[in-house]
This record gives C-alpha cells, structure tokens and sequence, in this order.
C-alpha cells in the first residue's frame, strides 16, 4: 500500500516539473524583444565568440580564453549549433538560452520536491525562477541545479551509476566553463564524504573513482589546451584573470539597509539598498542554518538521507556565496537562486512539520518561515519588476493574447540582428557602418568594450579578442599572440574609445604602437573613435564621409 501513494507523488511531481517548465520557458520569452531584441548587451560578448566557433574559429587556436577554452568549448558551441540549426538570427539563441533557464528550473523543483513537501519546492523553484538570471547565464543555473538533483539522488542511492553521471556532469560543468566543475566538485565529494563518513575505504574508492572518470573525460580537452597554450600557462593566465575579476567586482563594503521615515513596507522596498540586503544576507544565512540544522537532525538519527544532501549542498552553497554574490548584485541573485531555492524548501518542510518540537515551537518556526517568504517574494517581484514582465508578455492574459505575443517576439527575433542596425543609437549606427562598408572576411579590433556593435555589425572580431581589457591577458605573450593575429587577418577598422586616446592599451604597448603605425582617425560614433588601416584604398564613403572598403 505504501509504493502506491509514492507512485502517485511521484507522477504529481513529475507533472508538475513539466508544468513548471513550460511556465518559466514563457515567463522568460514572451517578454522578449525591444532594445537589442531583450537580450543584455553583455550577452553579446558570449554570443560574439560562439559567431567565431559557428565560423569555424576555436579557442586558444584562433582567439584568446581562459575560462572557456577547453574544447569542445559547451557554451559556445551550442550557440553555435543553434545558429546552425536554427537560423542565424537572435531567435535562435534565445530559444537556446531560454530552455537552458527553464530546464534549470525543472531540475530545481525536482532536487527540491525530493527534500521537501512537493508546495515548498514548487514555491521556492517559482521564486528562483522570478529571480531571473540572465539569460547568459543559463549553463551557470543548469550546471547547479542538475548537480543538485544528482546530489540528492545521491544520497538517497549512494550507487555507482549516480557517482559516474555525478563525475560526467562535473565534467560538462567544466566544458561550459572551468570554474563550474569547481562548484560541482564540491557539492560531489562532500555528499560521498558525508554518505560513507563510517567506511573510509568505501569513501576513499568513491572519490577516487569520481575524480578518475571526470578526468578521463576530460583528458582530450586537456590535450587540446596543452598543444595551444599549455596547461600551466593555461592555469596561471586563468588564475590571474579570475584574480583580476575579483578585484573589478568585489564588494567594497557587506550591502546594509537604508531606513527611511515614515518606515513602511513600501518606503523599505523602493530602495534598491535594502533589497540587495535581504537577499544577500539571506543567500548566506538559508546555507548556514540549513547546514546546521542537517547535522542536529542527522545526529538525532532523523531523515539522514535528507541531511546528508543537504548538508552538502549547503557546503557547496556557501562556496558560491562567496564567489558568485558580487558587484551588481541585482543582476546575480538569479544565478545563485538554484541552491538557495532547495535549501530554502528542506528548511521550510522542517519549519512547517515541526521535527517532533512542541505545537508552540512548530507554530513559531512555521510563522517565521512565513514571514521569511512574504519578505523575500516581496524584494524578489520588486527588484525583478515580475509584474511589468508579466504584462508585456501577457502572460496573464487570454491565452489568444498570448499567442498572438509570442508569434510576433520570434518573428522579430528573427529578423535581428539585420533589423536594428542604422537605428537611433550611436551603436547601431556604427554595426551599420561596419556591416556596409566591411567585407564578410574582414575583421574588427575593438579596443573598447561595445559587444553589441560587434554582434549586430555580423563581423568577426580581429586579434583574437572581442574586447581590449587592460587587466586581462598582462603577460606580453598573449600580446604578441594578439599581434600576429592582426597582422595576418583582414583589419581594415578599429573602434577606440574616445575618452581614452589609447589609454585603454598603455598597459599592452606593442598593441598601442601597433594602431600608432598603421591606423588614422576618419571619425567618431558617439563614445568611440573610427580608426581605419592606412594602407588600405577606400572603394567609397559612407554618410559623413567615412571611407568604405567593401
């Protein structure tokens, strides 16, 4: 009799894990389109490099990389599959990126549900999900999620075969980018360590076993790395670039809350302060008490299947803390909101059945669980503007409505990137200039920060970089490998930034010296100065007398 109600939860969850999909797939395109089709324009760094891969181009062979350089290189290439098989339109990666975000959250409600009352996990699963990661940001949330469904299937059936696709999936991780396999790592060994903590033959077999597979998966991408740029070279320059990040984006003071008089729920939540507070604090606090709370209840003996996943997914939570909770905060609580969403479900399942506490106790602890999700629902649906998203894509309309928005977001997905460029906008009218007056072989130098003109002007970007950044890639050797590229490609245009005057390549001289040799300024667009290739005969000119070379 037992097996039935569990088949029964079973087929509930797993409906509701495809409802969940197909809700959050719509949630997230229907309100596409606009400026830029929807998409951020850090987005276009991503997209521009997969363009490269589509074109045939890989990294460490053609351009520099040091988080994504291993081959194949997941996140590039199925952008560029999908441009491929999908069109080369903006369509076609936001149908890519898009089921990335809404498998993410299935695989989140489904981790959860095996921790938690189904209503909890389909709660907080609906919270990440309104907390929307960018949509780049897509392997990030379904790298965490699915090792977190493997994680808690782990530990409910410690097996060999979960154990190797833990070891595979860490792998792909490492394939979409290098420091994911770091996270899955993490959140692996300790829920082996902590599942066979009394059998420390058994535990020392596992944990070789996953290391040993995930690295002969990875082997021939090694082997690619080390023929283009060496492993230790390879490390450092990644260590060094990650060193660089950190020190760009880290917080320079813990957010702290801004009260203003009178103090009201609506005065708290317009500042953007306080938002970033909460969740901030809370995206630390949810891990900790949840680990904490997974070892009181294993030492009791109770649910230790359950408190063994948790405490290790707690582990890894607290990992990515620390290193995904940066500057910009708004724009990153979505990309942690998977391993927050699963704790915060397990929590509230203990607040709500009480653990054997008394009433007073399980009433208390159920009321602050309540409390916990009103606030955080509150400055989620704020700082995301949930209900702007849900209006423009009528998502709460008649379901004709409906349709009707989501047929003319593709059709003018599909017609991007061609469709914007020449509007207003000093970046679109310099991707105009560069996609008519450059040839489909000719590359750009950008030295300057602008991957929106560089993915709308549908040309390939020149010296193996989309982008000149002065505290990336400090070691002379990647500027003498950026040289040799130029001086073997077609670069008849460089896009500087005007404020600069070359300030952005003093720290990279022979780059500098470079465009001083062989480049004069014929005009701007806006922040940036048009350099173009003095050698180079003009077959026309463009409005305002730009010359031409196409």
């Amino acid at each position: 009799m037992a097996a039935r109600p569990a088949a029964g939860r079973g087929r509930l969850v797993a409906g509701l894990a495809v409802l969940l999909f197909v809700w959050v797939w719509l949630f997230r395109f229907a309100p596409l389109g606009g400026a830029f089709g929807g998409f951020d324009n850090d987005h276009f760094l991503q997209f521009s490099y997969a363009k490269a891969v589509e074109a045939g181009a890989q990294p460490l062979r053609d351009f520099l990389d040091a988080v994504h350089g291993a081959r194949p290189s997941l996140t590039y290439e199925l952008s560029a599959a999908a441009q491929r098989a999908l069109g080369d339109t903006l369509r076609s990666e936001a149908l890519l990126t898009v089921t990335g975000v809404a498998l993410a959250s299935a695989a989140t409600f489904l981790a959860a549900a095996a921790l938690a009352p189904w209503p909890w996990a389909l709660g907080t699963a609906l919270l990440a999900a309104f907390a929307s990661p960018k949509l780049y940001s897509y392997p990030k949330v379904l790298a965490l999620s699915v090792i977190a469904l493997l994680i808690v299937t782990y530990a409910r059936r410690p097996s060999r075969r979960i154990l190797a696709a833990m070891s595979m999936w860490t792998a792909v991780a490492f394939l979409f980018r290098h420091d994911y396999a770091v996270y899955c790592g993490v959140g692996s060994a300790a829920v082996v360590a902590a599942t066979h903590w009394r059998d420390s033959r058994t535990m020392t077999r596992r944990l070789a076993a996953f290391a040993l597979l995930a690295g002969l998966l990875l082997a021939p991408s090694l082997v690619w790395v080390q023929r283009y740029a060496g492993l230790v070279e390879y490390v450092r320059n990644g260590l060094e670039m990650s060193r660089s990040e950190d020190e760009r984006t880290r917080l320079k003071e813990w957010p702290h809350p801004v009260l203003t008089s009178p103090v009201t729920a609506a005065a708290l939540l317009d500042r953007e302060e306080n938002i970033n507070a909460w969740l901030y604090y809370l995206f630390l606090a949810l891990p900790v008490t949840a680990g904490a709370m997974a070892i009181v209840l294993a030492r009791a003996g109770q649910e230790p299947q359950r408190a063994v996943a948790t405490l290790a997914l707690a582990l890894m939570a607290v990992v990515v803390w620390r290193t995904f909770l940066r500057g910009n905060l708004g724009a990153r609580f979505g990309e942690m909101a998977p391993l927050v969403a699963v704790l915060g479900a397990w929590l509230g399942g203990v607040a709500t059945r009480g653990g054997g506490w008394t009433s007073p106790g399980r009433l208390a602890s159920a009321a602050l669980a309540a409390v916990v999700v009103v606030i955080t629902t509150a400055c989620i649906w704020v700082q995301q503007s949930v209900a702007s998203e849900l209006a423009t894509g009528r998502l709460l309309s008649h379901p004709a409505a409906l349709v009707e928005r989501l047929e003319r977001v593709s059709a003018e997905l599909k017609g991007l990137p061609a469709a914007l460029r020449g509007t207003q906008g000093a970046d679109m009218m310099a991707a105009a200039y560069l996609n008519q007056c450059t040839r489909p072989t000719d590359r750009i130098f950008f030295v300057t920060y602008a991957p929106e003109v560089l993915a709308f002007s549908e040309r390939r970007f020149a010296g193996g970089r989309a982008t000149v950044v002065p505290s990336f890639y400090k070691d002379p050797l990647y500027s003498r490998r950026t040289l040799a590229w130029l001086e073997a490609e077609s670069v008849p245009v460089a896009l500087v930034d005007k404020a600069d005057r070359s300030g952005a390549l003093l720290s990279v001289p022979i780059l500098d010296e470079f465009l001083r040799q062989h480049y004069d300024e014929v005009g701007t667009f806006g922040p940036w100065r048009v350099l173009v290739r003095r050698d180079r005969a003009a077959t026309g000119t463009w409005a305002g007398g730009l010359p031409c070379f196409g």
